[in-house]
């Protein structure tokens, strides 16, 4: 779904289907950092939970430590992703969503490697590009 906030804007897309949960459907809540995303699941511990990285802290150590946390979701800032990163999130059993994702090159490139979603400024343009992509 789309955010706004003054003039900051953003909508969530999920390329695959999103998680589910009893509170929030089809609603992940992420954290920007570990603890935080712990209290959310604490809070509520049906609710899909998740981990925004946007430290360079290596690929293993940012998956493990989500793993650890018992997040199945971490959100990736786009300069951290490589598709060597995607497989290893999978191999871990994690959902991968990418931010920020504007160009319709970079949609094309992470839908090719299967992350579960972007973040994209440009919500329009996203759908579009994901939709011909996936369709074709």
């Amino acid at each position: 779904g789309a955010r706004c906030a003054g003039r900051l804007c953003f909508c969530f897309l999920w390329i695959r289907a999103p998680p589910r949960s009893t509170l929030f459907p089809d609603t992940t809540r992420f954290g920007s950092d570990v603890a935080a995303a712990d209290r959310i699941r604490a809070a509520e511990p049906s609710l899909p939970t998740g981990w925004v990285v946007v430290a360079r802290l290596g690929a293993d150590m940012t998956l493990d430590r989500t793993v650890a946390h018992g997040h199945p979701t971490v959100c990736l800032w786009d300069a951290l992703v490589d598709e060597s990163i995607v497989v290893s999130a999978r191999e871990r059993g994690l959902r991968i969503v990418v931010w920020t994702v504007d160009e319709p090159d970079r949609i094309t490139q992470l839908a090719d490697w299967a992350v579960d979603g972007i973040i994209t400024n440009r919500p329009g343009l996203a759908r579009s590009v994901l939709d011909g992509h996936l369709d074709g």
